[in-house]
């Protein structure tokens, strides 16, 4: 991800001096606002009062999280175990791919064994015709 430098914008409205504080606090994950938007802010209540409510949240977030991090238990082992034993050895593609395969290769053997009885079936029409032939005489 790259973040937007300070640079990028001279004279920035209401919107991009949001976006880059959300930016900066909320999905980089910065501490600190751009300079470019705390030059808007210190211009623009409204701007100022919401670039104040975001980092105020992530503030709040952060700390939660820090707090939480130790709290949370992991799970126990067997149920981990179960988990992972339950997940199949071979991905959804390859289960697919092999249902596939097997009736690709059905079709195929079919498909021989109708053809491998289509010489049979000339064989049989032709000696038939020829006994026809040969009694008709």
């Amino acid at each position: 991800m790259t973040l937007r430098s300070d640079r990028d914008f001279s004279n920035v409205d209401c919107a991009e001096a949001r976006a880059m504080a959300q930016e900066a606090l909320l999905i980089a994950g910065q501490s600190e606002v751009p300079q470019t938007a705390r030059n808007h802010a210190a211009v623009c209540v409204r701007c100022r009062s919401t670039i104040d409510e975001m980092s105020r949240a992530e503030g709040l977030m952060a700390a939660a999280f820090r707090a939480a991090r130790g709290r949370i238990p992991a799970p126990p082992g067997e149920l981990v175990e179960e988990i992972v034993s339950s997940v199949g050895s071979l991905a959804p593609a390859a289960g697919l791919l092999r249902r596939i395969r097997r009736s690709v290769s059905r079709m195929l053997w079919l498909s021989l064994l109708f053809l491998s009885f289509l010489p049979l079936c000339w064989l049989a029409w032709w000696v038939l015709r020829a006994l026809i032939d040969l009694n008709g005489r």
